[in-house]
């Protein structure tokens, strides 16, 4: 797949200018990473529990017969190279739940400049989703040790379904496929200047299929019905804390 890279007038501009650090601050930025398992690629993010670092991502991404406590080889883009780890894979008891824990054993993440919550979110309100569309990514980015910056896309938390005991937020927003993994983030309600909250993981999107007459029959089209699916952060945590 060919990588668009994209050119940024200012190398220093996303951790530079202050408006877009009242969207997305950098420390949520910067944890933000281009992953590839396998042949394919996705998004992750790195958060620190306990004083240990886990790369959080989309299950599905992972191989379907990987279970938890599987050792896992993956690479991570840096410096326009792919970088190779190991991690031990930590899944949900639900398999419903498209979340994947990755324990990478190590402690270098430090403290998380952000919460991991979903308490204190609402419907209706402003959110933004980060990862790698197809693929592409920003490898001009300098503020974070080379690896390459995400895009970023936002919308609305639009519903929370609850299917068991796995919590599915819907976001009115536009997805592609790359995003899978990613964070989704809002403005911190307890007012807490540049301090976001991380909410959920980006799984997939709902298509709308449609059909279209022709001269030569009906053929079906898939649209993207701008419907966002993503769980809940809290899972998780559930994993996280099953494996301790």
């Amino acid at each position: 797949m060919r990588i668009f890279l994209i050119l940024i007038v200012s190398l220093n501009f996303l951790s530079l200018n202050p408006k877009a650090q009242t969207m997305v601050t950098n420390e949520v930025f910067n944890r933000v990473f281009q992953i590839k398992i396998g042949s394919g690629t996705a998004s992750g993010f790195l958060i620190s529990l306990e004083e240990v670092d886990y790369l959080i991502t989309a299950r599905h991404t992972l191989p379907k017969d990987i279970t938890t406590g599987s050792n896992l080889d993956f690479e991570i883009m840096r410096n326009q190279k792919w970088e190779k780890l190991n991690a031990t894979v930590l899944l949900h008891d639900n398999e419903k739940v498209d979340v994947a824990v990755l324990n990478l054993h190590s402690n270098n993440a430090g403290e998380n400049l952000f919460d991991i919550e979903i308490t204190g979110s609402s419907i209706t309100q402003d959110c933004y989703f980060l990862g790698y569309p197809f693929g592409s990514r920003m490898d001009h980015y300098n503020g974070n040790n080379g690896y390459p910056a995400p895009f970023v896309k936002k919308g609305i938390i639009s519903a929370v379904l609850k299917d068991g005991d796995a919590v599915l937020v819907c976001l009115d927003g536009h997805n592609n496929p790359g995003f899978s993994g990613g964070p989704v983030v809002i403005n911190n309600p307890s007012g807490l200047k540049h301090r976001m909250k991380i909410i959920g993981i980006v799984s997939g999107y709902r298509m709308d299929d449609k059909v279209k007459g022709t001269p030569v029959g009906n053929i079906i089209t898939y649209e993207n019905s701008g419907i966002v699916y993503c769980y809940s952060i809290e899972h998780a945590k559930e994993i996280i804390n099953k494996n301790k």
